[in-house]
């Protein structure tokens, strides 16, 4: 009974922080992971690696990796794509480094399109010329000494470094990390939330995304 009591006591702490966290975190302060920049609601890594570039693929490839919402950048307007020049700068590049994009094009239909599925409104092409559909370059890249894009032709092949774009982390998460690393391995625990919540937190919009997180949490 002593060793299951202080391993209970050792808990109840731990768990207990993790609401009071919970309470009194809201659901707009997220924050961005170490290494990544922080523009508007989304977080940047500029991939800088001169010795190991990737091609477009593998570059997609890479992004995701990193995380559910990490794609390859979209670039949605003109104050994100000089935000893009900013990045290359921070990471010390030359400016005529050139970095693959999120940015595809159908095969089928011809039409260009971004990766993470954002309207394609804005555009920033080389010359201001957007390659025909029926060019061969299903790919495209950002070139850093004019800030527009160019079209790959072998998406393939070509190598380059690259630009992830991902949403902010919510804040609940580095609530759960920490309290992870605070629970022993032989106290095998899960806990859910739901069941302690009152209706009112449980049913508000705002605190819905926590509780399922939070839910799915196992310690």
């Amino acid at each position: 009974m002593k060793p299951f009591l202080l391993r209970t006591a050792a808990v109840i702490p731990v768990y207990f922080g993790l609401l009071l966290g919970l309470y009194q975190t809201s659901s707009q302060e997220v924050n961005c992971s170490v290494g990544w920049i922080e523009n508007g609601s989304s977080c940047y890594y500029v991939y800088n690696d001169t010795e190991q570039r990737l091609t477009f693929w593998e570059a997609k490839r890479w992004c995701k990796q990193q995380g559910h919402s990490c794609q390859l950048t979209s670039v949605l307007s003109q104050e994100e794509n000089d935000f893009l020049d900013y990045l290359i700068n921070e990471a010390h590049l030359p400016p005529n480094e050139t970095f693959y994009i999120g940015l595809k094009k159908n095969n089928n239909q011809g039409k260009w399109r971004w990766i993470d599925d954002q309207p394609y409104n804005y555009t920033n092409w080389f010359q201001g010329q957007e390659p025909p559909p029926e060019s061969k370059g299903n790919c495209a890249f950002y070139k850093g000494d004019v800030h527009q894009w160019g079209q790959e032709l072998k998406c393939s092949k070509t190598e380059r470094l690259f630009i992830c774009k991902q949403q902010k982390h919510s804040v609940v998460e580095s609530v759960i990390n920490s309290s992870q690393e605070n629970i022993s391995s032989s106290t095998p625990v899960k806990l859910t939330l739901t069941t302690i919540a009152s209706p009112t937190f449980v049913n508000s919009t705002q605190w819905s995304p926590t509780v399922l997180l939070v839910s799915k949490a196992k310690f």
